[in-house]
Protein backbone atom coordinates (compact mmCIF):
# COMPACT_ATOMS: atom_id res chain seq x y z
CA UNK A 1 0.00 0.00 0.00
CA UNK A 2 1.22 3.78 -0.78
CA UNK A 3 0.87 4.36 2.82
CA UNK A 4 3.71 2.12 3.95
CA UNK A 5 5.86 4.48 2.18
CA UNK A 6 8.42 6.41 4.41
CA UNK A 7 7.74 9.92 2.33
CA UNK A 8 5.77 11.72 -0.53
CA UNK A 9 7.72 10.95 -3.06
CA UNK A 10 7.84 7.66 -2.76
CA UNK A 11 4.18 7.23 -1.61
CA UNK A 12 3.20 9.01 -5.18
CA UNK A 13 5.74 6.43 -7.18
CA UNK A 14 4.92 3.38 -5.60
CA UNK A 15 0.94 4.12 -6.52
CA UNK A 16 1.56 5.06 -10.02
CA UNK A 17 3.16 1.50 -10.16
CA UNK A 18 0.03 0.03 -8.91
CA UNK A 19 -2.38 2.12 -11.07
CA UNK A 20 0.20 1.09 -14.17
CA UNK A 21 0.03 -2.53 -12.56
CA UNK A 22 -4.28 -2.61 -12.30
CA UNK A 23 -4.78 -1.01 -15.87
CA UNK A 24 -1.93 -2.63 -18.29
CA UNK A 25 -1.07 -5.88 -15.97
CA UNK A 26 2.52 -5.22 -15.88
CA UNK A 27 4.66 -2.96 -14.19
CA UNK A 28 5.96 0.27 -16.16
CA UNK A 29 9.44 0.03 -17.60
CA UNK A 30 12.29 1.54 -15.94
CA UNK A 31 12.60 4.54 -18.66
CA UNK A 32 8.68 5.34 -18.15
CA UNK A 33 9.34 5.36 -14.37
CA UNK A 34 12.35 7.53 -14.47
CA UNK A 35 10.88 9.85 -16.95
CA UNK A 36 7.93 10.19 -14.00
CA UNK A 37 9.92 10.39 -10.99
CA UNK A 38 13.56 11.88 -12.07
CA UNK A 39 14.55 12.63 -8.65
CA UNK A 40 13.77 9.16 -7.33
CA UNK A 41 16.77 6.60 -7.67
CA UNK A 42 16.28 3.30 -7.87
CA UNK A 43 19.10 1.29 -7.74
CA UNK A 44 18.79 -2.70 -8.79
CA UNK A 45 17.63 -5.10 -6.69
CA UNK A 46 20.42 -7.61 -5.92
CA UNK A 47 17.69 -9.65 -3.25
CA UNK A 48 14.24 -11.26 -4.62
CA UNK A 49 11.22 -8.87 -4.48
CA UNK A 50 9.76 -9.95 -1.53
CA UNK A 51 12.86 -9.46 0.80
CA UNK A 52 12.19 -5.83 -0.20
CA UNK A 53 8.45 -5.92 0.30
CA UNK A 54 9.24 -7.91 3.62
CA UNK A 55 11.23 -5.05 4.67
CA UNK A 56 8.76 -2.66 4.34
CA UNK A 57 6.35 -4.16 5.74
CA UNK A 58 8.57 -4.57 8.71
CA UNK A 59 9.54 -0.58 9.08
CA UNK A 60 5.68 0.53 8.56
CA UNK A 61 4.76 -1.63 11.97
CA UNK A 62 7.79 0.19 13.54
CA UNK A 63 6.79 3.25 12.82
CA UNK A 64 3.55 2.48 13.28
CA UNK A 65 4.21 1.32 16.75
CA UNK A 66 6.28 4.24 17.43
CA UNK A 67 3.52 6.47 16.81
CA UNK A 68 1.31 4.96 18.81
CA UNK A 69 3.77 4.87 21.58
CA UNK A 70 4.31 7.76 21.54
CA UNK A 71 0.38 9.22 21.22
CA UNK A 72 -0.34 6.81 24.56
CA UNK A 73 2.83 8.49 26.30
CA UNK A 74 1.32 12.05 26.25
Amino acid sequence: MPEMMPDALSKEAWAFILDFNQKYAAVPSMELFEEKFPNLFLDHAKEPALYYSDKVVEQYVRNTAAKLLLSSAK
